[in-house]
C-alpha cells in the first residue's frame, strides 16, 4: 500500500484541480483493483484484502 499512498501523494501535489485529482485518483484505484485480478501480481491476497475491507476508500479519504 506503500506505493499505493505515494501515487495518491503524488496526484494530490501535482493537480491542483479537485477535479483533476479525482480523476487521478479513480484511475489509480481502477489499476490497483485490475492489478489485483492478475494471479501472476505480487501480493495478490493482500491486495484483494486491502479493497474487501475499504482500505483504498479509507486512505483516499485520509490522505484528502
Amino acid at each position: 500500500l506503500n506505493s499505493f499512498k505515494e501515487d495518491i501523494r503524488s496526484v494530490l501535489i501535482e493537480n491542483t484541480d479537485p477535479y483533476d485529482q479525482k480523476i487521478a485518483i479513480t484511475t489509480i484505484v481502477k489499476k490497483f483493483v485490475r492489478d489485483s485480478c492478475n494471479l501472476l501480481s505480487p501480493f495478490l491476497a493482500f491486495r484483494m484484502y486491502a479493497i474487501s475491507s475499504g482500505w483504498l476508500e479509507d486512505i483516499t479519504k485520509e490522505m484528502n
